[in-house]
């Protein structure tokens, strides 16, 4: 076994000016075996991450993490990383470098790097010995997430919050539109936000699916700077359609008070001239502890929270 204690080094650079609020493992894979017939159990206990640690500097506006991993030498793991940064006042598109600083066991590459063959200076002891990716930007619109899928039934709303974000350099509005690309159906939310720079806002979509169990909908959600319309980005919802979708946070516990107990009662949905919307019928059962048929009619009001007791059943 070995320790390796792996050093991710970001660049934000002078362009950007910028500042970041947060950095956070977004993810950390279990380990993948190199070896055939090496996926034990026991390994699987002796892999594992360990320690995170991260620093931020406003010169030269590097980021530091600090990731320990134990793993064996015959696997390799691999882990992501989230960061909230704050844009300045620099150019759009603004590059950022990346280096790993390795664990400078057996043979190279021990220290990676981005296309512009960055080393942060506080690291010049250990230049980069590969490059395997070119450099990421910071677009000056964003939409997050990229892709939201959830099931749901056809031509039941659904509502979901989206985050875009201003690093162009000014203050903007920025223009939405929604546009369903695959099946049938209405996918809405707001035409336009103004965002001051720096600045990100949320939004809700309303999405309602049409179809039958089975098809898939997709609506496209694209944000468009309008001082410099080829700054934009884009958003997908997709919507598989299924026959019928549980949705916990449609549970809650609703007010008895008014209520008469019973047992083994029978309800339903339905209307009444007095509810502004549908309500609940609760009938028949018996009463707590007794033989005896329930007669009562009680009616449940979820838009004012009251129960009614209506005219006994007839015939009991």
């Amino acid at each position: 076994m070995k320790l390796y204690k792996g050093v991710i080094w970001a660049l934000l650079l002078t362009l950007l000016l910028g500042t970041v609020s947060e950095a956070t493992v977004a993810q950390s894979p279990p380990r993948a075996s190199l070896g055939a017939g090496l996926n034990t159990g026991l390994e699987s206990l002796s892999s594992f991450w360990g320690f995170f640690f991260r620093s931020f500097e406003i010169a030269p506006y590097e980021v530091n993490i600090a990731h320990s991993h134990l793993q064996p030498l015959t696997d390799h793991s691999d882990s992501a990383y989230c960061f909230e940064v704050t844009s300045g006042t620099g150019a759009p598109d603004a590059l950022e470098s990346w280096y790993g600083d390795g664990d400078k066991d057996d043979s190279p590459p021990h220290s990676t790097c981005l296309s512009n063959i960055y080393t942060p200076p506080s690291m010049n002891s250990k230049p980069y010995d590969e490059w395997i990716k070119p450099q990421t930007t910071i677009q000056p619109i964003m939409l997050t997430p990229a892709q939201i899928e959830a099931d749901g039934c056809a031509c039941e709303p659904q509502e979901h919050v989206l985050t875009v974000g201003n690093n162009a350099g000014y203050d903007t509005i920025v223009n939405l539109t929604y546009t369903v690309i695959a099946g049938t159906g209405v996918c809405i939310g707001p035409p336009q936000l103004s965002l001051t720079n720096g600045t990100n806002m949320t939004f809700t979509v309303g999405f309602e699916p049409r179809g039958e169990p089975g098809d898939v909908v997709r609506c496209q959600i694209n944000a468009k700077d309008a001082t410099t319309p080829s700054n934009w980005d884009e958003s997908f919802i997709t919507k598989h359609l299924v026959d019928w979708n549980l949705d916990p946070a449609g549970w809650k516990l609703e007010p008895i008070e008014g209520a008469t107990p019973h047992q083994w009662a029978g309800g339903t949905v339905g209307t009444h001239p007095a509810a502004a919307g549908q309500v609940g019928y609760i009938v028949g059962g018996l009463s707590v502890g007794s033989s005896q048929p329930n007669p009562d009619l009680q009616m449940y009001d979820p838009g004012t929270g009251t129960w009614t007791q209506l005219t006994d059943m007839p015939n009991w």
